[in-house]
């Protein structure tokens, strides 16, 4: 078993529309709302019917600007700093997870500044209502914005202080977030990557809580199939003991989505739980029981965290000049090769990266004079 992937907490921060931080705001506590629903939960796991509860109302728009380049992480930095110990890597746990699960598809861009690689996808803008051009799109679009709704509202009731407490009107706008820090082993060294973690709730321990809503919940056999290796790491970089996870219920021609059943996984039981999902379909087919044609994902931690160790220690090869600015891309020849081009940091693709980290980490480095640069 590896001895590196010890993931700990660095701080907590609020962040606002404009990517404006307030450091040591934390996330919002349980309200204890999952387990009084659970305890209304019959012997079938479901609610009465007039327990459900309606997650589409009150519409929430999702509104609020896109962050790109981690920026509110650079702002978090700049105030207070990297903690006890200066990272190697900066980067966000969006990709840390995405890392870890899948090949990624897109340009990263990678900059060295100060002795540290910074390393984020590239900027991403919202699109207009007028760029949907198909009826597919158009659909997603609809599709998405009552997903966001959904899970909102879901997260509302499981945190508001009382019973009438409105979903804020920033909801969208703003977002707590953990600094986490995650030490990765390669070349008989171990090195420190710092991101940022959006984080949906803490529990009585402080323990941070991931909360999903989802259809069918972990009824829906795409939750087991495609899904879970993708929760899984976003829960560990997450540094999340559990999810709680909604099993809404669209009402037919209404577009409504009841809550009607909450289910505690914990992290330390997926594999289990993934492999028993496995087990009962194979002993369907068996028994001549219909199922869907998609296979389960194959995924293993060991597997992840070795597709993590092999982008870093890549990227530290290849990034040991100070200001070197590089766009990679995984290689076609298969999962866990990369492709790095060397580019100026005038660079169309890297080059607003590049300033915001030089400007936030000058910041730095005035508000941190005795800190080494290097």
């Amino acid at each position: 078993m590896s001895k590196d992937f010890n993931i700990t907490n660095v701080g907590y921060y609020k962040r606002d529309n404009e990517m404006n931080v307030t450091v040591d705001a934390r996330p919002s506590h349980l309200n204890g709302n999952h387990i009084q629903f659970q305890e209304l939960q019959t012997s079938e796991g479901y609610v009465p019917k007039d327990q459900c509860i309606n997650l589409a109302e009150p519409e929430v728009i999702d509104n609020g600007n896109i962050e790109n380049y981690f920026e509110s992480l650079l702002n978090y930095i700049s105030i207070k700093g990297f903690g006890k110990e200066k990272p190697l890597f900066v980067t966000n746990k969006s990709f840390m997870g995405n890392l870890a699960s899948k090949p990624i598809r897109g340009i990263i861009l990678i900059f060295r500044y100060m002795g540290i690689i910074f390393i984020s996808y590239e900027k991403h803008e919202r699109k207009s209502p007028e760029d949907d051009k198909t009826i597919f799109e158009t659909g997603k679009r609809a599709s998405d914005a009552l997903a966001y709704t959904h899970g909102a509202n879901y997260a509302h009731y499981l945190t508001k202080t009382s019973d009438d407490e409105k979903i804020p009107e920033d909801y969208a706008k703003s977002g707590c977030k953990a600094v986490m820090k995650c030490d990765v082993s390669f070349d008989d060294k171990k090195e420190i990557v710092l991101y940022s973690a959006e984080i949906d709730a803490l529990d009585e321990l402080n323990q941070h809580i991931e909360l999903k809503a989802i259809v069918h919940g972990t009824d829906n056999e795409w939750f087991w199939k495609s899904s879970i290796c993708t929760f899984y790491w976003k829960m560990f970089f997450g540094g999340c003991s559990m999810m709680l996870v909604g099993d809404k219920r669209k009402v037919p021609g209404t577009g409504l989505g009841y809550l009607c059943k909450i289910e505690e996984l914990k992290i330390g039981e997926i594999i289990e739980k993934t492999e028993k999902a496995k087990q009962n379909e194979k002993q369907e087919r068996d028994n001549l029981v219909p199922t869907r044609g998609k296979p389960f994902e194959e995924w293993s931690l060991e597997e992840g965290k070795e597709r993590v160790r092999h982008f870093f220690r890549q990227v530290e090869r290849v990034c040991r000049d100070s200001d070197v600015c590089i766009l990679a891309e995984t290689d076609q020849r298969g999962d866990g090769f990369w492709n790095f081009e060397p580019v100026n940091e005038q660079n169309e693709t890297i080059q607003e990266f590049v300033k915001l980290v030089k400007t936030k980490m000058d910041e730095w480095k005035t508000n941190f004079p005795d800190k080494p640069s290097n």
